[in-house]
């Protein structure tokens, strides 16, 4: 058996089996799920980690309309990938006054951080994020996956936890968001 102690530092291993050839590259990061992340300028809440990325989430107190205009933008339909949905709506002309609750998320980067967006429904499904809501409530918060004309994906959370709960609202309805930020914590490349 081989076991990790916790670690307040980001560290890696090459394990060798005497008479195996193969080696064995192992990263540990410093965070865990549920820890404070902050790194340049980066600061959110860690939620998910596996194969060496992980994810952290910034909840917004308010609720913002996912868009003001009923446009298919079928470039940010994608129920996987919730960095290609957010690029697709910043190439529309005037998309901060178009799309509010992407341009709340865009307000996280500034100064030399970049890489918040609106994650995609299926980044959000069974994750336990912890918002400190009142324990009983649910709400439903935007994905980036557009769902033609008139409608965007949403997740329900409830309890601590995001569900297969997936279902399509008026884009110009007002509802909770999440943004996302990725990290790696690969150190053996």
């Amino acid at each position: 058996m081989i076991r990790a102690s916790a670690t307040t530092e980001n560290r890696s291993a090459t394990i060798s089996i005497e008479g195996i050839s193969a080696k064995i590259y192992v990263s540990q990061s410093k965070y865990k799920i549920g820890d404070d992340y902050s790194e340049n300028g980066v600061e959110g809440k860690v939620y998910s980690m596996e194969n060496g990325e992980g994810h952290i989430y910034r909840y917004f107190d308010g609720e913002y309309a996912w868009s003001n205009e009923k446009v298919d933008l079928a470039d940010a339909a994608s129920p996987t990938d919730g960095q290609a949905n957010t690029a697709a709506v910043k190439r529309v002309p005037g998309w901060k006054d178009l799309y509010p609750a992407f341009a709340k998320v865009d307000e996280l980067n500034k100064g030399n951080v970049t890489g918040w967006y609106m994650p995609a429904m299926e980044l959000l499904k069974f994750q336990k994020i912890d918002l400190h809501l009142p324990l009983g409530y649910g709400y439903d918060c935007w994905t980036s996956t557009g769902k033609g004309v008139n409608d965007a994906m949403t997740i329900n959370y409830s309890a601590g936890e995001f569900y297969d709960n997936v279902q399509n609202r008026s884009k110009g309805y007002p509802l909770h968001i999440i943004a996302v930020h990725d990290f790696s914590y690969d150190f053996t490349k």
